[in-house]
């Protein structure tokens, strides 16, 4: 029977549900004839074989070259937490507190009083509660971006609208952070990119 030899030879189609293999053996037989032949069974084969090209592209890193990490329990217990809307509530909740933060940090600018130029601020280090909490911001960000491509993968993660537009931001916060913290004159891009954030 085709789907015993497949069921030993093909891993994919071992791990299957007995309902998910019935619906592929009816898939095989075309004319429900309850025998598969060459035709069937080669034609399928070139389906199957698109199928699993165009799943390669999209395999992550840890997929291919680290598949024993990809399938402990750990790693499928992070992408499922990755995944979830929790996650994106939490990243959210983590959005709008930046935000709130760098408005009563800038509050005087926003209502037009003039904002006295305090030497803490522009020597280059993080000596104030308000840098330590845009550097904590800036580091959840890039943690956010790492996990996403980490659990998604590259070419999965950059093909989300807001994916692109977070990983734009989040290499703004970072280019805008060595600037400012390599004792270079302040531009403004740190705050522009904090602000930018959906």
């Amino acid at each position: 029977h085709v789907m015993t030899i497949l069921n030993q030879d093909v891993a994919e189609i071992g791990a299957l549900a007995e309902e998910e293999k019935a619906i592929m053996y009816a898939m095989l037989d075309q004319d429900g004839s309850n025998e598969i032949s060459l035709d069937e069974f080669l034609g399928f084969g070139s389906i199957l074989l698109v199928k699993l090209s165009k799943r390669s592209d999209y395999a992550t890193l840890i997929e291919i070259y680290l598949p024993s990490i990809f399938r402990s329990h750990s790693y499928q217990r992070l992408c499922k937490s990755v995944k979830s809307e929790k996650f994106e509530s939490a990243m959210e909740m983590i959005l709008v507190l930046n935000a709130a933060i760098v408005a009563v940090q800038d509050y005087p600018l926003l209502v037009g009083q003039g904002v006295p130029s305090v030497a803490q601020y522009q020597n280059g280090s993080i000596d104030t509660v308000w840098e330590g909490a845009e550097t904590i911001f800036s580091v959840v960000y890039v943690m956010e971006a790492m996990l996403k491509i980490l659990v998604y993968g590259w070419k999965q993660y950059i093909e989300s609208a807001r994916n692109k537009f977070d990983f734009f931001i989040t290499i703004l916060v970072v280019v805008a952070s060595i600037y400012v913290y390599c004792k270079c004159d302040e531009c403004g891009l740190a705050y522009f990119a904090a602000l930018s954030k959906p």
